[in-house]
């Protein structure tokens, strides 16, 4: 049996924790932002922007994944 001992304390940071949580919220903002954007030019541009709207549906993935992934 091994037993590992951490010769460190990790402490807490409040203003580190604090400002996590704000990036991970603006970067869940801007999700919502980029969502709403894409819908708008749906209803704008009609067929032809299903033609695009791939790259723009990854673009969104992609700042999904950033919103909800820790830091």
């Amino acid at each position: 049996m091994i037993l590992f001992v951490s010769s460190s304390d990790v402490k807490y940071n409040a203003e580190k924790e604090e400002k996590a949580k704000q990036e991970k919220k603006q970067r869940q903002l801007d999700a919502v932002e980029l969502a709403r954007q894409l819908e708008e030019e749906k209803k704008k541009h009609g067929m032809f922007f299903l033609c695009n709207s791939v790259t723009l549906f990854m673009l969104m993935i992609c700042v999904y994944i950033l919103a909800v992934t820790p830091i």
